[in-house]
């Protein structure tokens, strides 16, 4: 119990947990924990690296995943709403991975000259990304949005033909818990490309509500894009 009296429970969303290393730091994430009397994480993979640096007794360690509102803001759109183009949401930060999407787009011009790759959300690394749309030749078929409300979210994941989410494990371990992005884009029904990192997994079945790709691999990505977009019936 904490000075109050009042149980104590320490919600772990995947950066504190995965890349904050080091002696100092894994013995504050251990010394905090320690006092509490619940530790819930997002993930099962959060769990199991929870578990390894003995941050808790895994039976005090639960996994409570992000929820999303899939009644009254992220659903299907009528049946014959038009679905055109690619989309991205979200941060533009590393462990989102947006370059290797980017790096995908010459490939996927190559068979579909007329797609646009539409990024909606903000970040450090947003000029970053608009040279490397002007290196590869790709600035006038990618759109950056900037930050709109997440009540706009929607009318995007309705109306795209196919939603990717790259994200990556960054050299210092950070990682995403929950995609909450990405299960807005399957309430949405949206067609779903999401590369293969831990958490992903707790969600996508391969083949069956969405695709994975290899982290880093533009031109997995490619192939995954150009294959739902040439068969519209699987990518329905």
């Amino acid at each position: 119990l904490s000075r109050t009296g009042s149980a104590l429970v320490i919600t772990s969303h995947g950066g504190d947990m995965f890349s904050l290393k080091g002696k100092l730091l894994t013995w504050l994430k251990t010394w905090a924990t320690s006092r509490a009397n619940q530790l819930t994480v997002v993930s099962s993979t959060m769990k199991a690296k929870a578990v390894s640096l003995q941050l808790k007794d895994a039976p005090r360690i639960s996994v409570i995943p992000m929820g999303i509102d899939s009644h009254t803001m992220f659903y299907p759109p009528p049946p014959d709403t038009p679905r055109r183009g690619l989309l991205f949401v979200g941060r533009l930060v590393e462990k989102k991975g947006i370059e290797h999407l980017i790096a995908a787009m010459p490939l996927v011009l190559k068979a579909h000259p007329d797609q646009l790759l539409t990024i909606v959300g903000h970040g450090p690394l947003l000029e970053t990304l608009q040279q490397l749309c002007e290196k590869l030749g790709v600035k006038d078929h990618v759109e950056f949005t900037g930050a709109i409300t997440n009540q706009d979210i929607p009318r995007y994941l309705q109306r795209s033909a196919v939603t990717v989410f790259p994200s990556i494990v960054t050299d210092s371990g950070d990682q995403e818990g929950t995609p909450v992005a990405v299960m807005e884009s399957l309430a949405c029904e949206c067609a779903t490309i999401v590369s293969d990192y831990p958490g992903a997994r707790d969600i996508i079945i391969e083949g069956e509500n969405g695709l994975l790709v290899a982290q880093k691999a533009p031109d997995q990505i490619a192939a995954a894009i150009n294959y739902l977009l040439d068969n519209p019936d699987i990518r329905r």
